[in-house]
């Protein structure tokens, strides 16, 4: 969630508590109320007073000895309810631990959510991988394999306002951000039921992805396989071999939806 789509929200206030829990994460686990301040560019006086009001309904705790903040006990209910109503995470995760003989790097399964993609689920394989995206995080859809895939399947009412409206944004050379462009590779993409990124997002890492397709519902899942990009070059991932996977992992976690 952007300052900009803070602007447009009904309730800013609650679009900037959202916020905060949003800053949250692995890497970030505690913020003190001005380093926050800082980082959402909010006079700390605000975000005082949001950080309060979410540590008092359980969203947030304090520690008493640093006055720092971290999440609280009621997120993890959130959370458990979430997968408990929505099983396609946990019958990804299984079906990802199941092929990661086969594969050894890292799996994930997305979802469309506006203009990003958000990951439900992410498996770390046995090999190591230098960017690791948590669930929960979101990223770009025209940068990544998963968010290619799901963005060939929309409706043209979908693509069309996306491709001329929505910026888009350079994150490594071969970023594509030419639109017209975009729109001839997401043709070939449709037409090929999968999406190869070769380091558009980060320029060290390569992703295949592919759409999980429902027969009657609107495409609003994939998943991808990402790998070091140098291993393609060295001959170590056989691309056709590994577009083949991402598809049948895509096709099985669909079945079981079914």
């Amino acid at each position: 969630m952007s300052q900009i789509m803070i602007v447009d929200q009904p309730s800013q206030t609650l679009a900037r508590g959202l916020l905060i829990l949003e800053k949250f994460n692995s890497q970030r686990s505690e913020w003190g109320v001005r380093e926050l301040g800082r980082e959402l560019d909010l006079n700390p006086a605000t975000v005082h007073r949001l950080v309060t009001t979410l540590a008092n309904v359980g969203y947030l705790e304090q520690d008493q000895e640093t006055q720092r903040y971290a999440l609280g006990p009621k997120v993890i209910r959130l959370a458990e309810l979430y997968t408990v109503h929505n099983p396609i995470s946990r019958i990804a995760q299984k079906i990802f631990q199941q092929y990661s003989e086969q594969f050894s790097y890292n799996f994930y399964l997305g979802k469309l959510f506006g203009n990003e993609i958000v990951y439900l689920a992410a498996y770390d394989g046995h090999a190591p991988i230098k960017i690791v995206v948590e669930a929960g995080a979101t990223i770009a859809l025209h940068s990544t394999a998963v968010g290619l895939a799901l963005l060939a399947f929309q409706e043209e009412g979908y693509i069309e306002p996306f491709l001329n409206q929505v910026p888009l944004k350079r994150f490594t050379a071969a970023t594509m951000t030419d639109p017209q462009a975009l729109r001839q590779r997401l043709v070939r993409i449709r037409r090929q039921q999968y999406a190869v990124n070769s380091g558009e997002h980060y320029e060290d890492v390569g992703a295949v992805g592919a759409p999980i397709i429902k027969p009657g519902k609107r495409v609003e899942y994939g998943v991808s396989l990402a790998y070091p990009q140098h291993l393609i070059a060295e001959g170590r991932i056989d691309i056709q071999e590994l577009i083949r996977l991402t598809q049948q992992i895509a096709g099985e976690i669909g079945q079981r939806l079914g």
